[in-house]
């Protein structure tokens, strides 16, 4: 296909005005866009501005989405989009969908669109985050609610980005539908639907909150810890279901007012037996480790992590983990726990004196392994009577 340049050839028939035969050609494009080789030919012809022209008009739109979706799959092509008008013609068709749940095709190249960051801030400007929130409330489409959560790790990056809160322009901008995204939380069944708006609700830093309003406030007000030791309860929900309430609780811990409430509830201990039992899963105890180092920085839920649940001995046994992000996380929470348990006189206390012999442990692990092989050598021969030197001593008693 690319030496005889079919691709080539196909593209330049999307500039005629015989609608047949733009059909034809799109059909052959879409059959070849399902191969990555090809798509990169697709891409470097010239084909993503020549497809979002063909969104304007009907007969073309079904075929010039399918296609436009594959391109989209590949992270490099994603920023391409971005100087074409895609993104407000994929708005209007979105916003404007008739039936509830918008078609596979034109949900699924939203979401992969709204990956990009710049991408994700064209989609805010007219207003159409609110277009967007507002269908969603309507609807409770579960892909156009993961495009509202792409476009809020957006908003979150940004914020993580700057020196200063003061510098983040779109303070406010989700003001308006936190309250309603926590009630729809709190009143769906729809497993899928149900992640992405609560890893929505994670992503809302206090700069996102309604003016005069806090995490601790929104919790108390609308019973969240109630609900969220609920989906903690064991077979009550999936694992992806876990995660996501771990990372929600990570964001309220950013609260020093919310420490109290947690520290309070069951969520620590869920959170301990959740990091005994949930080893094998990196990404959930990487999310675990991070809850808890923000949980450490308040002394209500400090308290409670280290003397109420017992935290650190399972802390020490994850320390040499085999995944090197585990290991990293373990080494700032015992940096963090080494420094709190310093008295006054600089002097070390029962924690840190665990923390240095483990890390002593880790970092000599295999001359430790060494000595302790040949302790058990020696116990070996001794026990069998083959210790060549209690033998020569024998001897030298005899003459």
């Amino acid at each position: 296909m690319v030496e005889l340049t079919v691709v080539e050839k196909l593209v330049r028939y999307l500039n005629c005005n015989h609608d047949k035969t733009i059909q034809t050609a799109l059909k052959l494009l879409f059959n070849l866009s399902f191969d990555p080789a090809l798509r990169e030919v697709l891409v470097r012809n010239s084909l993503i501005p020549k497809l979002v022209e063909l969104l304007k008009k009907p007969p073309f739109r079904a075929l010039s989405l399918r296609i436009l979706y594959h391109l989209s799959i590949d992270d490099r092509c994603k920023s391409m989009f971005t100087y074409t008008e895609a993104i407000p013609i994929v708005m209007q068709l979105v916003i404007n969908f008739p039936q509830n749940i918008v078609a596979k095709e034109l949900a699924a190249l939203a979401v992969n669109l709204s990956h990009n960051a710049r991408n994700a801030e064209l989609m805010c400007q007219n207003r159409g985050l609110e277009a967007l929130a507002t269908r969603v409330f309507r609807t409770r489409d579960p892909l156009l609610m993961k495009v509202i959560r792409n476009i809020s790790l957006w908003s979150y990056t940004l914020q993580e980005d700057l020196v200063s809160d003061k510098a983040y322009k779109y303070r406010g901008m989700w003001a308006p539908f936190v309250v309603s995204f926590i009630e729809l939380c709190l009143n769906t069944d729809n497993h899928d639907f149900s992640i992405e708006v609560l890893a929505t609700l994670a992503n809302m830093t206090p700069s996102d909150l309604p003016s005069k309003t806090s995490w601790d406030r929104l919790v108390t007000d609308h019973s969240l810890i109630p609900f969220l030791n609920k989906l903690l309860v064991p077979g009550f929900s999936q694992d992806d279901m876990i995660l996501e309430v771990v990372l929600f609780v990570s964001a309220l811990a950013l609260e020093p007012k919310c420490a109290p409430l947690l520290s309070s509830s069951r969520l620590v201990r869920t959170f301990h037996s959740l990091f005994q039992e949930k080893q094998h899963d990196n990404e959930l105890t990487l999310q675990l480790l991070y809850a808890f180092y923000r949980m450490l920085r308040h002394p209500e839920t400090f308290e409670e992590i280290l003397f109420g649940v017992g935290f650190v001995p399972d802390l020490l046994l994850a320390a040499d983990a085999p995944n090197i992000e585990v290991r990293r996380m373990c080494d700032v929470l015992m940096d963090l726990i080494l420094d709190h348990d310093l008295n006054d006189g600089g002097a070390i206390g029962d924690f840190g004196h665990l923390i240095r012999q483990r890390r002593f442990e880790i970092h000599n692990a295999e001359y430790l392994e060494m000595i302790h092989a040949e302790t058990q050598s020696v116990a070996y021969r001794r026990h069998h009577g083959m210790d060549s030197d209690g033998g020569k001593e024998d001897d030298d008693d005899s003459n």
